[in-house]
């Protein structure tokens, strides 16, 4: 997209449970620590991992031990999280969770670090509303 020309509506939510994908071969534990995987960029039970952030506990007990793709699991943030959505610039996947999101213009957001300032972290993607990240502010 192109910078702004003209005033644009805020598109915020504030969240406190969110549908996340689990990942497969996974179990969630209601009650257990639920973490974004920046490697498989799925959630995952929290462990021993330099790849994991954490995001808050799991609301339900999901088997996915099993599966072979990802599968909905619900996530209570402990803490409501800000939510942005932005337009994608096109370098950021639908899989793209727990990735940092910079700045390309007043409106667009990149996996491209490189000159562009950190907006947040990715929390989701979708094809009409854009990435949606939690707001990182001063």
């Amino acid at each position: 997209m192109t910078a702004l020309n003209a005033e644009l509506g805020l598109d915020q939510e504030k969240w406190n449970r969110r549908l996340m994908p689990l990942k497969a071969g996974a179990k969630a534990y209601k009650g257990g620590t639920a973490c974004i995987d920046t490697v498989s960029q799925t959630v995952v039970p929290g462990k021993a991992s330099t790849t994991l952030l954490f995001l808050g506990v799991f609301a339900e007990t999901i088997d996915n031990s099993t599966g072979a793709t990802t599968t909905p699991v619900n996530v209570d943030f402990l803490k409501e999280k800000t939510i942005l959505w932005r337009a994608n610039d096109g370098s950021i996947s639908a899989t793209a969770l727990g990735i940092a999101a910079y700045a390309l213009d007043d409106q667009t957001l990149t996996a491209t670090s490189s000159g562009n300032s950190k907006m947040g972290t990715v929390l989701a993607v979708d094809s009409v509303l854009g990435v949606a990240i939690e707001v990182e502010g001063v």
